[in-house]
């Protein structure tokens, strides 16, 4: 994880920043968590859901921090699309009440075509266009049209986010900026997204504390807790 993705650049080191990806990370998994304890057990509770906004900008912002430094992006695919999988039922049980529903798909969904989409713009390949921004228009509209007919959460606009976190890395201010913009024209609660940019700017660049095993237990987080929701709502105890 210590050498970086072909074509990326290092952050410069800001003095104010203080957050590693370990940090960010706990920040992300807590408002995913916080999002789905209102989507599942309080619909009502339009708080929570606001709250909740922060996590998928943070996963995203996390994403492109891990491509540029991922030893190998097709393991980094490989191991985002093996969880997606895995996340399916408990996805489909906590949201749909059912084990295979055909609606939607989950978030690790979009996030694995937006790695693939990452990886086709940083990686020239035969017969594209040998510049990164045509490269990255193609690849935006080829995975973006994919997440949409695979229904995956957040869809379009979710491939688009990563595009920006992707094509504006080291360009802040334009970065926010355009997502801010994204977040207005999804709607609905979405412009609370816009606080995850706190956390994106205190970014330290360190990884913080690291395992393997943590790596992992990052990953199962998803699917876990989404299972352990979906029993709490079925408990004759909740009501």
């Amino acid at each position: 994880m210590a050498a970086e993705f072909a074509g990326s650049r290092k952050q410069p080191q800001r003095r104010y920043a203080c957050l590693s990806s370990f940090a960010i990370k706990l920040i992300a998994i807590s408002a995913m968590l916080t999002d789905h304890i209102g989507c599942i057990l309080y619909p009502d509770a339009v708080w929570l859901r606001c709250i909740g906004r922060l996590a998928f900008p943070l996963f995203v912002f996390m994403l492109t921090e891990g491509a540029s430094h991922t030893h190998s992006m097709k393991r980094y695919i490989l191991r985002m699309l093996v969880f997606a999988l895995i996340t399916e039922i408990p996805y489909n049980l906590a949201f749909n009440g059912t084990l295979l529903y055909t609606g939607s798909r989950n978030m690790l969904f979009t996030l694995t075509l937006g790695l693939c989409m990452i990886y086709m713009i940083r990686t020239p390949l035969a017969h594209l266009p040998a510049d990164r921004e045509s490269r990255g228009l193609i690849a935006l509209l080829l995975f973006g049209t994919a997440a949409e007919l695979l229904r995956t959460e957040s869809g379009m606009m979710g491939i688009l986010l990563i595009y920006l976190c992707c094509m504006f890395r080291d360009r802040h201010v334009l970065k926010y900026t355009l997502s801010e913009i994204l977040f207005i024209v999804w709607g609905g609660v979405q412009p609370f997204a816009g606080f995850a940019f706190i956390p994106m700017e205190l970014y330290s660049g360190r990884r913080g504390y690291s395992s393997l095993l943590l790596q992992y237990l990052f990953y199962a987080f998803y699917p876990a807790h989404l299972f352990v929701l979906y029993l709490i709502a079925q408990s004759p105890f909740f009501s």
